[in-house]
């Protein structure tokens, strides 16, 4: 849709673009924070200061733009950094894995 232009839905041609999305930030009041696909805490390769030490931890995710049609509301949601989703697939985190049509044994019903 957002290629072509026209809602695969409805043949509209009249869009949204949200280029960052947004959601409330629980944890500050009246501020937002980035909507992600998927998220992980992960070590940083830094190592805390303090009394314990110990491996610093740092939470990433995959932040995601949408695509709306302004006629019946049909969304694309497109992932922004797709290195993380890399990163959190080759880590075994956050949910993700790679699935590539290319090699038989990696399909959706593996």
């Amino acid at each position: 849709m957002r290629k072509s232009l026209v809602c695969p839905k409805c043949q509209g041609q009249r869009f949204f673009e949200i280029d960052k999305m947004l959601v409330p930030n629980y944890e500050f009041a009246n501020s937002f924070e980035p909507f992600t696909l998927t998220a992980a805490y992960t070590e940083t390769g830094q190592v805390t200061k303090g009394f314990f030490g110990g491996a610093e931890m740092a939470r990433i995710g995959a932040e995601a733009s949408a695509f709306v049609c302004a006629g019946c509301g049909y969304t694309e949601v497109h992932a922004r950094g797709l290195d993380v989703l890399e990163e959190l697939a080759s880590k075994g985190e956050g949910g993700v894995r790679v699935v590539d049509a290319r090699v038989p044994s990696q399909g959706p019903n593996r």
